[in-house]
């Protein structure tokens, strides 16, 4: 005799299940997929507050500052539960936890198209595809962390405006802690020089790069592989060169070592940027010469 399905409410999303999807993959991995598009909207959201100022008003920099801190948040919870004592073993309530995880990233969702209409108003349509690559990347952020927890991306749950009382005073609360704009680096003011090659296979961290570093006055050239760093670093000169750990075809692991055993290039410098956080693979690449 089968059992019969608890009714549901029609039109409302299924319950996730009571415990998270079995881990098929380790948690370093986990977290370094979760982190990138939330380094893009860290990233994006400094630059558009660096940007605006003296350009937009100051209710719009205030929304910027909570998208900002949105971005520490979810920066925070990852560290707090996708880590080996919490993650899966605790066993946390699922649903309590894909809310705790969703809030910030629907704040940082509903800000970013909220700031987007205004720039029409504002005359501020430069800013406009800054705004859509951190709206991207909070979607992206959420697909991936509810693939990750419950075993597949929902399409409910993303709230497009904080709408009740409860949310608009934690938004309130967020913006309360967020940090104040960085003072200014006198030692940064006059323009730097020098040829850095960035090599990164993911394309908005290479733009960011690209862009931070051009603002400072380095010449930037950047790559999307391993491979063709190592060709560009063996065919023209750099001063130092910015190289992610994880890509295809050659790894930055692999690239690392090839430019240290070439006679020819080991006295280059080297700094691995990465949001995997193997010690391991640290200590690797420092004793590879990084």
């Amino acid at each position: 005799m089968s059992r019969s399905k608890p009714p549901t409410t029609p039109g409302a999303p299924p319950p996730p299940p009571a415990n998270p999807a079995p881990r098929k993959r380790p948690l370093a991995k986990i977290r370094h997929d979760l982190r990138t598009p939330i380094n893009h909207i860290v990233g994006f959201s400094e630059i558009l507050l660096e940007d605006a100022v003296g350009q937009a008003p100051e209710s719009f920099l205030r929304d910027l500052q909570k998208i900002r801190a949105g971005g520490d948040r979810l920066l925070a919870l990852i560290n707090q539960h996708f880590n080996e004592d919490a993650f899966p073993a605790a066993k946390p309530d699922l649903h309590q936890l894909c809310h705790e995880l969703r809030t910030p990233v629907n704040h940082i969702i509903g800000y970013s198209e909220l700031l987007s209409d205004q720039c029409a108003d504002l005359g501020l349509l430069h800013f406009q595809g800054d705004l859509q690559k951190i709206n991207v990347a909070a979607r992206t952020w959420l697909a991936l962390m509810e693939q990750e927890l419950i075993g597949a991306p929902s399409e409910a749950g993303v709230l497009m405006h904080p709408t009740t009382q409860g949310e608009t005073e934690m938004f309130r609360r967020l913006q309360q802690r967020a940090d104040a704009p960085p003072p200014v680096d006198k030692t940064l003011a006059a323009p730097l020089h020098g040829r850095l090659l960035v090599a990164d296979d993911d394309a908005p961290n290479r733009e960011l790069l690209c862009r931070r570093l051009e603002k400072l006055g380095y010449t930037v050239t950047a790559v999307g592989d391993g491979r063709e760093a190592l060709e560009r670093a063996r065919t023209e000169q750099f001063d130092l060169v910015l190289l992610d750990l994880l890509m295809p075809e050659l790894d930055g692991r692999e690239v690392l070592a090839r430019i240290k055993a070439d006679p020819a290039l080991r006295h280059l410098p080297v700094i691995m940027i990465s949001a995997l956080d193997e010690v391991e693979g640290i200590v690797r690449c420092i004793e590879l010469g990084a």
